[in-house]
């Protein structure tokens, strides 16, 4: 029994691939990125930008100029390009969910990987890149990579940081003399808004918890939300049963929180950041213990007066783990799921 409805996980996907589109310094185009394996697990984020090693501020993001080279074109690699470039597991048989659809040179790419990419999904198309998207489509469908459009049964996913009820904080002014776009989303938001969508996953009525895990160079390594072992919601599944969530105890006996979750998820890689809706629980506090996550920002403010609050805050100062609560400088963030226009001659999408 669920007393409420939990955001599905494809949509999930597709409004943290929007949410790091906000991201994107490009000031004409913001297109985000989610790679997940198999399973479901999120392999990898991106949006479009410049590469890695090269700065927001050195070469231009217009579109006009008297050379291509005084132009944004050749900086700019797009997001299906940079998820893959961030990948921290293997996602073989995964999906890709890209909130524009890939233009024919990510689409060359994609079809030559060694790990296989299950299918991708997306929900609009570039105005002007309709040659492009018929070349994408057709290679796709000659590698048998299904195409499609996802039909969100969810069209309106909200990030409300005033529920995690934080203090506010304010950015420093933005200066570009390249262009570049000066309201972007702050990594913070970023990966505290990611951690609250997947809190909306969860099944359970009364409490959602959501965490992201974040290494260095903001490369995010796992994803998770409170919810019982995946191994026992398959067997439930084939069996045609469903976990009874309106049963506290059983809650109690076999929910996983979010933060453990994701920590269990993800790859280990030193000097990493985890982001959760909640301060991390004793379960969560041990496993912190055993990783190399060195910094925990988290949202709603824990019971001080809470044991188990002290003794996880003993463990982590013992350990020499900081943590802090996040404060927002911004206050809501909404995103649109619903799929654009998608419809012109050449463009036939291959179902699963």
């Amino acid at each position: 029994m669920v007393a409420y409805n939990p955001l599905p996980r494809p949509e999930a996907f597709m409004a943290i691939a929007a949410l790091f589109a906000k991201r994107s310094k490009d000031p004409v185009t913001q297109v985000g990125a989610v790679l997940v394996d198999k399973d479901e697990y999120v392999a990898a984020t991106g949006y479009n930008g410049f590469p890695a090693k090269l700065s927001d501020d050195h070469f231009s993001w217009l579109k006009t100029g008297e050379h291509r080279h005084d132009k944004k074109y050749p900086y700019v690699k797009h997001a299906e390009l940079n998820v893959l470039a961030n990948v921290t597991r293997t996602y073989d048989g995964g999906t890709l969910y890209v909130t524009v659809m890939p233009c024919h040179d990510c689409a060359r790419e994609i079809v030559q990987l060694q790990q296989k990419i299950r299918c991708v999904k997306f929900i609009s198309v570039y105005e002007n890149g309709k040659d492009s998207n018929v070349t994408a489509n057709d290679m796709f469908n000659s590698a048998g990579i299904p195409i499609t459009t996802l039909e969100a049964r969810v069209k309106n996913v909200s990030v409300d940081f005033d529920l995690l009820d934080v203090e506010s904080r304010e950015i420093a002014p933005r200066v570009s003399l390249t262009g570049k776009r000066l309201d972007y989303l702050p990594w913070e938001e970023t990966f505290m808004g990611a951690a609250m969508i997947m809190a909306q996953c969860s099944k359970n009525p009364v409490y959602q918890q959501g965490a992201v895990l974040v290494g260095p160079k903001n490369k995010t390594l796992g994803f998770g939300y409170n919810g019982i072992p995946k191994r026992i919601s398959a067997k439930l599944k084939a069996e045609n049963k469903t976990f009874d969530w309106s049963n506290a105890k059983l809650r109690e006996e076999y929910e996983i929180k979010g933060a453990n979750n994701c920590m269990l998820n993800s790859s280990r890689v030193p000097n990493s950041t985890l982001y959760t809706t909640h301060f991390p629980d004793i379960a969560a506090t041990h496993k912190l213990l055993e990783t190399d996550v060195k910094k925990v920002i988290f949202g709603h403010a824990p019971d001080k007066n809470s044991s188990d609050i002290i003794a996880a805050k003993r463990m982590m100062d013992h350990a020499e783990i900081k943590y802090q609560q996040f404060r927002a400088a911004t206050n809501k963030i909404d995103i649109d799921l619903a799929t654009r226009d998608v419809t012109f001659p050449g463009l036939r999408f291959k179902s699963e």
